[in-house]
């Protein structure tokens, strides 16, 4: 018998061979099992639905971003916005092909989540609850956008766009007694000032 871990990774890459061809609701469970070489009985030990399978996905994307910021020399708002851009410009036909479908906005649910869930225990106690769902909700919607209408801007110019965005908003306002510094919203100890 194969490894479990291997054949979640023969679904996966198949799953994204055919997306990269066809469009998500057309695709089959059966499409996707025939395509990676394994029995409908392998991919329901791994996931429960093509849902499942598109979610667990961009997971695995997110927490390649994460290792990739954990990694980065100077590490702030803009060089961490940056690296979520670039982390998700591989995937804008991806977007194009789920767009359509209702999974497009559990995606954008799915990244604000995995960004939250990367929040640092210590930031919560410290803020309002909502501020960072409020602003991971907000930077998943965006880069859902910035992706389905084919990621015209680089990264670099939505990095600092949404920097800048940040920085003139109503939570950085001296008067504020909010903290809502990015950085402290990472799970990250190698920062440097702005």
């Amino acid at each position: 018998m194969k490894d479990q871990n291997l054949i979640q990774e023969y679904i996966y890459q198949a799953y994204m061979q055919i997306l990269s061809k066809k469009h998500y609701d057309k695709i089959s469970v059966c499409e996707i099992c025939t395509k990676a070489g394994v029995s409908r009985m392998s991919f329901y030990r791994s996931f429960s639905s093509k849902e499942d399978l598109t979610l667990k996905g961009f997971g695995k994307i997110i927490l390649n971003i994460k290792n990739n910021i954990e990694k980065l020399d100077v590490c702030n708002e803009y060089t961490i916005i940056k690296e979520f851009f670039n982390g998700f410009i591989n995937y804008k036909d991806l977007i194009h092909s789920i767009e359509s479908s209702s999974i497009s906005d559990i995606i954008a649910l799915e990244i604000s989540k995995k960004l939250q869930e990367n929040t640092p225990n210590d930031y919560m106690k410290k803020t309002s609850k909502y501020i960072p769902i409020f602003y991971f909700s907000a930077l998943g919607s965006v880069i859902i956008t910035w992706l389905k209408e084919g990621a015209k801007e680089s990264p670099d110019e939505m990095a600092r766009l949404i920097t800048s965005m940040v920085n003139s908003s109503i939570f950085n306002n001296k008067n504020s007694q909010i903290e809502t510094n990015f950085e402290k919203l990472v799970n990250h100890d190698k920062f440097s000032s702005n």
